[in-house]
């Protein structure tokens, strides 16, 4: 045995053990709840719709092959001791290449600097490899440093992988938000999906409006629409029947639910609403709330009010849905003062929201004042929200 090969001998196997577990603790974590969506929707690609793919069980199956690749290819470089993690790299960046070149399977644009960085990247690791194996960075004495030092170091390695994993895979945080809401979706969990990324103001059309149907399915349209943000009018109701062959949950199941189908002679979202509301024939109950909804975020108050009351007269008996509520306040102030509903406690937190506009310097000041307490409301939403094309 070479001299190198016996400063190398000296391992200790608990914390390759830990290193392992650390890596199949984050690899089946970022599959599983990171990039679940993605790999769902890229399975579904292309398979044309045929298979299933099962986030929970996938990142399992995943994780054992990326660990199985770690163990034969460390069974050839020999990595040890301090350098132990290292030999975790190839799989780092499988994980990297797998989940990129699912977004680019999606999106249609080639993952073109995948065609020449992963080998280049596998050439230099094969370099490092080398060169780690023959310059050690301890002399491995058994010493009471010794245990601290290889998990300090491998720790620290594994580490740095994830978080370039993380940055050499998807990022775009509205793609990834949509893959797991249409998972969610998909698989009838209405209450997940309305669950995605609730802390962040990022969305896109297809989130939006899958969205608006996670809501419609739980009877809370009215009540929660405004709590996510809205930036597409009316038509971020509606998805894109179009993108079908990309979506995991069918455009044409939403529109089930609504009745019919959008065509030629109904090119709005709004049209097509106002089509079903007159046929009574093909309208189904969820459309009346897909009616209310669109007026409001078209800003349509009177025709939101006119529209309420073919329901039953308005009166401050009925228990409305929050938004309904702000909507009816907000009708009374600024078109008809005698209209005969008043909450006393939506006028009051009315009153204070417009406190909150006038403390602000202008227009951009007022709308991030105002959004801070009140940015969940269709007042902030009537007053500053910005639409803005799909």
């Amino acid at each position: 045995m070479s001299s190198n090969d016996s400063r190398h001998s000296i391992v200790v196997p608990w914390i390759h053990i830990l290193v392992g577990t650390l890596f199949c603790a984050f690899s089946y974590c970022y599959l599983w709840k990171v990039q679940g969506g993605m790999l769902a929707m890229a399975q579904h690609i292309l398979a044309k719709g045929q298979t299933v793919y099962y986030p929970l069980v996938g990142a399992l199956v995943l994780t054992i092959v990326l660990l199985l690749l770690q163990w034969l290819l460390n069974k050839i470089t020999r990595l040890g001791g301090e350098w132990f993690a290292v030999s975790f790299f190839p799989s780092f960046l499988t994980l990297a290449l797998l989940t990129s070149l699912d977004a680019a399977l999606y999106t249609g644009h080639p993952a073109n600097q995948w065609l020449w960085g992963f080998p280049t990247a596998l050439l230099v690791y094969a370099g490092v490899v080398w060169l780690l194996r023959s310059v050690p960075l301890f002399i491995l004495v058994a010493d009471a440093d010794l245990e601290i030092k290889q998990l300090i170091f491998n720790t620290i390695t594994l580490t740095l992988f994830a978080f370039c994993t993380c940055a050499w895979s998807v990022t775009d945080t509205k793609l990834l938000n949509q893959m797991k809401v249409e998972l969610a979706v998909s698989q009838g969990d209405f209450f997940g999906a309305l669950a995605v990324g609730q802390r962040t103001r990022q969305t896109n059309p297809t989130t939006t409006a899958l969205r608006a149907f996670a809501l419609a399915r739980q009877g809370e349209l009215g009540e929660r629409l405004f709590e996510y943000p809205q930036r597409y009018g009316a038509e971020g109701l509606l998805v894109n029947r179009a993108d079908s062959a990309r979506m995991l949950y069918a455009p044409d199941s939403v529109y089930w639910h609504l009745g019919a189908y959008p065509s030629a002679q109904t090119p709005t979202a709004l049209k097509f609403l106002r089509y079903l509301d007159l046929s009574e024939r093909q309208r189904k109950p969820m459309a009346k709330d897909y009616l209310l909804a669109a007026l409001l975020l078209d800003k349509r108050l009177p025709a939101f009010v006119q529209e309420l009351e073919k329901q039953h007269r308005i009166t401050d008996s009925i228990a409305y849905p929050k938004h309904y509520r702000e909507a009816l306040v907000l009708y009374r102030h600024r078109y008809k003062a005698d209209l005969p509903y008043i909450n006393p406690e939506q006028e009051a937190d009315y009153e204070l929201y417009q406190q909150a506009v006038r403390e602000g310097g202008n227009e951009h000041e007022a709308a991030g004042l105002a959004q801070e307490h009140y940015g969940n409301t269709y007042w902030w939403y009537y007053d500053l929200g910005k639409k803005e094309k799909q």
